[in-house]
């Protein structure tokens, strides 16, 4: 079977055809052999809270149609996730799908699926590898568990703007940096 690395990006590559998540929901629901050879073979997918809306909008009889047991680990981030839909695909394709948070910038979140079911609608707490994530109010305080205020991740490997060094000034408090995310951590900080 095809490795993770393999899906790790939202594509997936399957007889030279380039797939991802709204076309498997189409195949589905349209071409059920060829979809059932990629399911077959997929152990892994990178996908955002879109591509879950449209596989949950399939008729149940649809979904019920496919083994999804090869699914091993879905990572899934860049806008957040409705709990409920959340829920739903967990229920469906079970304790592997993995949610982040972060920024390219660097530094950021992540949430296993038990993670997430203790505390629904998290993103996670902060990842290995020395991140950080900290929660300040308008006025450079740091917030209390449960207060939202702009989020901040530790500065893993500094970075500037290309041609914009006081965007990078204005993004910055200290070692930790914004890109103007809001949330809150709770008392475990879980974001």
């Amino acid at each position: 079977a095809p490795s993770l690395r393999r899906f790790w990006t939202m594509l997936a590559h399957w007889h030279g055809q380039i797939w991802n998540a709204s076309d498997l929901a189409r195949a589905m629901d349209t071409r059920p052999s060829t979809a059932k050879r990629y399911l077959d073979i997929l152990s892994g997918a990178f996908m955002v809270p879109t591509h879950f809306h449209r596989l949950l909008a399939l008729p149940d009889e649809v979904r019920r149609r496919y083994d999804v047991s090869s699914l091993r680990h879905v990572v899934h981030g860049g806008a957040p996730c409705p709990p409920e839909v959340k829920r739903r695909m967990l229920e469906w394709w079970g304790p592997g799908i993995y949610e982040y948070s972060g920024a390219t910038e660097g530094g950021g979140t992540l949430a296993t699926p038990q993670e997430w079911l203790a505390h629904p609608g998290t993103v996670g707490r902060a990842w290995g590898g020395g991140a950080e994530v900290r929660i300040v109010d308008d006025d450079g305080k740091e917030c209390a568990p449960g207060q939202a205020g702009s989020v901040y991740l530790k500065v893993l490997q500094d970075f500037a703007y290309k041609g914009d060094p006081e965007k990078t000034r204005a993004g910055r408090r200290g070692d930790f940096f914004s890109v103007g995310d809001v949330g809150y951590l709770d008392g475990e900080g879980y974001l």
